[in-house]
């Protein structure tokens, strides 16, 4: 998609390790409904987030520094896409909630799942002591009106 955009859109950065929106309206209008079923750029970068790519923001130091030329500009990163090497795009994968998590929350995750099948063990027997007791009690209670009688 960038290797083939017009460059006044979108085209990789100098280094190659990034890609640049230059055009915002033109690559929502023009680009996106070649490839996607849609045109709505939020749409496009939330998917490019769930793959693992992340914008850069334009951030200036100094006054003198900034360009407006290029202040609106949009560029992605992700370290498997670099112009010129294919052979790295098997490694991006979409994530998902289970593999964003960092590994003390998979820690806590798992204690929290055990913790919870234990709870559900513990309702699960109260219930069936209480069903037992009540059966108990309704027995008692029907002998007793029946003595009464």
């Amino acid at each position: 998609m960038i290797n083939t955009c017009d460059e006044s859109i979108a085209t990789w950065a100098t280094e190659g390790d990034m890609f640049v929106i230059k055009d915002y309206d033109a690559f929502e209008n023009k680009v996106i409904p070649q490839y996607f079923d849609h045109n709505k750029y939020s749409s496009f970068a939330r998917q490019l987030n769930f793959y693992g790519f992340r914008k850069i923001t334009n951030e200036t130091v100094r006054r003198a520094d900034f360009d407006p030329s290029t202040a609106k500009w949009i560029k992605f990163h992700n370290k498997n896409f670099v112009r010129g090497r294919p052979e790295l795009l098997s490694a991006i994968k979409r994530t998902t909630r289970a593999n964003t998590l960092l590994p003390g929350q998979q820690n806590e995750l798992s204690q929290i799942k055990h913790d919870v099948d234990r709870l559900q063990f513990d309702v699960d027997c109260m219930k069936s002591s209480f069903e037992s007791k009540f059966e108990q009690l309704s027995r008692n209670l029907k002998k007793q009106m029946k003595s009464v009688e």
